[in-house]
Order: structure tokens, then C-alpha cells, then sequence
């Protein structure tokens, strides 16, 4: 079994209800968007997501560790 380089959480939900996936590296740091494609289309059999990346804080850093992830259906408002 080939061991992940990123992790992905399901299963959260932000405060409008719609459903989000918490991506990260086993050892914090270093997330690559490569690797979140790949392992997209691995485990999720591909599809259009939104890649959410919190810049709030002020703070620069050398290393992304970990970003939220929709699904871009999910952000459509359905009529």
C-alpha cells in the first residue's frame, strides 16, 4: 500500500452549512498543489474543487500546511 503524502479530512462543514475537506501533509508543511490534484483524482475520481487558503492571520510563511477544499458543486447555489 502506497503511503499518502497528503491527508484529507472530510466530513466539516462551514458556518452556511456546505461541506469541506481539510487537506494537509503528514508532517505539516511543504503542501504541494500537485499533490492535492493527485491525490484528488485517486481518491475522489477527479472532479472541481476550490482550494480555500486562509490569509487572515498577517503572517508570512515558506510553507502551506494546510488548506480547505470544496467541492465547486457544492458552492453553486442550487434553484
Amino acid at each position: 500500500m502506497r503511503k499518502p503524502k497528503i491527508i484529507i479530512e472530510r466530513g466539516h462543514y462551514d458556518t452556511a452549512g456546505r461541506h469541506f475537506m481539510i487537506v494537509s501533509t503528514p508532517k505539516g508543511g511543504d503542501l504541494k498543489l500537485s499533490d492535492i490534484h493527485n491525490e484528488f483524482i485517486n481518491e475522489c475520481d477527479g472532479g472541481f474543487y476550490a482550494i480555500i487558503l486562509n490569509c487572515v492571520d498577517d503572517e508570512l510563511t515558506d510553507k502551506v500546511s494546510r488548506v480547505e477544499v470544496y467541492d465547486i458543486l457544492d458552492l453553486i447555489e442550487k434553484r
